[in-house]
């Protein structure tokens, strides 16, 4: 599944700022409850430190953090 969620994650992201609690409630809404909202949070930081996804801000704190794909 992380693979699925990861290529999920991906496609909803975009090379402007979005907002880490936007993402989380989109992949929430487009995948089965398999998918938990803390799965989906850790895998956008393995993302952001596997250079996928860029980030700003405290990625604990999804309503101010914010990820986009690398410029």
């Amino acid at each position: 599944m992380a693979s699925g969620l990861t290529e999920l994650i991906l496609s909803l992201a975009a090379s402007r700022w979005r907002k880490v609690a936007m993402i989380i409630a989109e992949v929430d809404q487009g995948t089965s409850s398999e998918v938990q909202v803390e799965q989906t949070a850790a895998e956008i930081g393995v993302l952001v430190e596997a250079g996928r996804l860029e980030a700003r801000g405290d990625l604990t704190n999804w309503r101010t953090s914010e990820i986009r794909l690398p410029t």
